[in-house]
């Protein structure tokens, strides 16, 4: 392929001139090559001789040429090849010039040898090169670089033609140049950030991938001396690394930075090296960046979850049994442990789901955490259970350890529908021979007779919860009726005395609605009487009231006709569609109160229902969703003896 350069020279507008000798390249013999020959010289070196009667004068200079190894041509003014060395006849397949006239121009382009005809008329055409393709015998084309010289002999003018094959220079240069491109590719499309600083320390190049991981502009860097001060500070050892490999030492480091204009913090892994050429010399420094705050981010939370629970964000029992090996020494007596295990956590979880169990765990970490002190750490040994590992903590210490925690646990705000309840028992460990196994098992048993003595306490509290959050619902309303439920189920047991558990009557009255906690959205479902379709409305309130009940030992005979107090008598109720007599006789008397006082109680939104509008209410759906009996019963005692507590109700 001809070049831009070439086919410039070949028009004639421009050429290479050279003051000094002109140069033949390649020569076969080391001490000559590259050295410049001009014809004179060519006389010289040749052996001496007289004329022969061809088209060049000089028969010895053109059997010295002929014995070159080189490509040579001599050409005189008419164009005509008047001798050439071996290796340009082999070239071009001529076998002699004796025997006929052969033309340059039939094997070089036509176009070069008019320019360097035009410019030997004009200049002096000595020392121009000029790089062209010429026609191979054989097939095929070769690219030769060749220099001219000018020269007369006898009065008569020659030009001689020194050639060099370059194609494999050229193909070596094409090799480089696509290694160029490649390597250049690798600089700017890389994820990897580099940066490169010369010899004199400042910063001559870099890629986007390094811009983008410092959050830099590119006319922030370059021009930049690392040795000066400046305003450069892309993180503390980026300027120490570098001026070391400028120096020459290769360097490896992971490091924290900010990126420009405080936009976010990362890590990256950076190696700088000197770049040394092969003849060895120092050529600068190349730093390579890696963002590694990803990776850095995962190890770190990798070995974070091997460490915590992933839950509450305490230690594990994995970091437990670590920490009770690793301060189980003399140095860190008197240690103190707290056992601690948290109340209600299957309450939690079976009657609200574990979201709400996971609330409470979190809630009771939280506790304990803000509770330890500087000297202790908080592990969640397992399930509902949790150690407390006090270093140089006294017996008294310990103990208002476990007063904080418990003062904490009353007056923690509310979050979730479960105050928090912790037991706790404690032991010190005072002397280096008592093992501190044995002091954690002695936490333990504490912990258990603490919950043992306190259970009624706690359970309670927990119970008194539940009811004051449902009692608050609907802005009191569920309050107001759970209070006129137990005054209905007082006046049930003392005019009809049914034949049935008077206790469990009154705790059915006060906590058949308490699934409402997690089912808020059913409350308008239960405060508005009897239904009118034939069958009753899905509802999930009364498995969660009864999950509850069964956790609560206090209430916990009141599970099943919570369950129930929603069955019909045709057997069109839920949940699980009981007919008649298999619903139990205290779910069917709270039934008919409980739509008995969701009508009267619509007198307080506006419409108005006396008692004797409520009574043919329930007649009407006596033996489809009440009992009939029971029905009669209530009615014709509510018919005799109206209840004081109705005025209240404005009936």
């Amino acid at each position: 392929m001809i070049s831009e350069e070439q086919n410039h020279a070949a028009a004639g507008c421009g050429q290479t001139m050279s003051e000094d000798k002109p140069v033949i390249s390649g020569l076969s013999d080391p001490d000559v090559r590259d050295v410049a020959i001009t014809p004179a010289e060519i006389k010289d070196r040749a052996p001496e001789g007289g004329r022969t009667g061809g088209l060049f004068p000089c028969a010895d200079l053109s059997g010295f040429i002929k014995n070159l190894n080189e490509i040579i041509f001599i050409v005189d003014e008419k164009r005509r090849i008047t001798a050439a060395s071996d290796a340009a006849l082999g070239l071009l397949g001529i076998d002699d010039l004796s025997g006929s006239v052969h033309a340059i121009d039939d094997y070089m382009p036509k176009v070069y040898i008019d320019a360097i005809t035009q410019r030997v008329k004009e200049y002096d055409a000595k020392g121009m090169k000029l790089t062209f393709p010429v026609k191979k015998h054989g097939g095929g084309e070769v690219l030769l670089e060749a220099r001219f010289n000018w020269f007369s002999s006898e009065e008569k003018n020659y030009l001689t033609i020194s050639c060099r094959d370059i194609n494999d220079l050229m193909k070596m240069m094409s090799d480089i140049s696509e290694r160029e491109d490649r390597y250049r590719t690798i600089f700017r499309e890389s994820p990897l950030g580099f940066i490169h600083i010369n010899s004199d320390g400042y910063i001559t190049d870099c890629n986007n991938a390094f811009l983008d991981i410092f959050k830099l502009g590119k006319f922030e860097l370059l021009g930049v001396c690392i040795a000066e001060d400046n305003d450069l500070d892309i993180y503390p050892r980026f300027k120490k690394a570098a001026m070391d490999a400028v120096v020459g030492i290769s360097s490896s480091h992971e490091s924290k930075f900010a990126s420009s204009g405080g936009a976010g913090e990362g890590w990256v892994r950076v190696s700088f090296s000197p770049v040394i050429s092969e003849n060895r010399a120092f050529l600068g420094a190349v730093g390579i960046v890696e963002d590694i705050t990803e990776a850095k981010t995962a190890v770190d939370r990798i070995s974070f979850v091997s460490s915590h629970d992933v839950l509450t964000g305490l230690y594990n029992r994995r970091a437990c049994e670590e920490a009770i090996r690793i301060y189980d020494r003399q140095e860190y007596l008197p240690l103190g442990i707290i056992y601690a295990d948290l109340n209600c956590l299957k309450l939690a979880n079976d009657a609200f789901g574990h979201e709400e169990g996971d609330i409470l765990l979190k809630t009771a970490a939280d506790i304990l955490l803000d509770n330890t002190g500087s000297a202790g750490e908080a592990y969640r040994w397992g399930g509902d259970e949790f150690i407390l590992i006090l270093k140089n903590t006294s017996a008294l210490g310990v103990k208002s350890c476990v007063n904080r925690i418990g003062n904490s646990c009353e007056n923690w705000p509310a979050h979730g529908f479960i105050a928090p309840s912790i037991s706790l028992g404690s032991a010190v460990k005072l002397y280096n021979d008592q093992k501190l196994d044995d002091i954690i098992k002695e936490a333990e048993d504490m912990m258990y007779s603490s919950k043992l003595r306190s259970g009624n306490e706690t359970r309670a509290r927990i119970l008194g919860s539940l009811e004051a959050t449902l009692h608050g619902m609907e802005d009191g309303l569920m309050g107001r009726r759970a209070r006129r439920m137990m005054l209905w189920g007082e006046w049930v047991i003392e005019n009809i005395d049914p034949d049935c558990d008077h206790k469990i009557l009154m705790d059915l009255c006060r906590f058949h609605d308490v699934g409402m906690l997690a089912h808020p959205e059913e409350i308008a479902a239960v405060c508005g009487g009897p239904r009118e379709g034939g069958v009753a409305d899905p509802m999930n309130h009364m498995a969660v009231g009864c999950r509850i009940a069964r956790c609560i030992a206090e209430i916990a005979p009141a599970a099943d006709y919570i369950l129930s107090h929603h069955e019909w008598w045709d057997g069109m109720g839920y949940p699980n569609q009981q007919r008649g007599s298999e619903i139990p006789l205290v779910s069917r008397i709270v039934s008919i109160l409980d739509s008995l006082e969701g009508i009267l109680s619509l007198n307080k939104t506006g419409a108005h229902r006396s008692l004797d509008d409520a009574l043919d209410m329930i007649r009407a759906s006596s033996g489809r969703q009440f009992d009939p009996v029971m029905t009669a019963s209530l009615v014709s005692r509510l018919g005799a003896q109206r209840p004081k507590f109705l005025t209240d109700l404005e009936c």
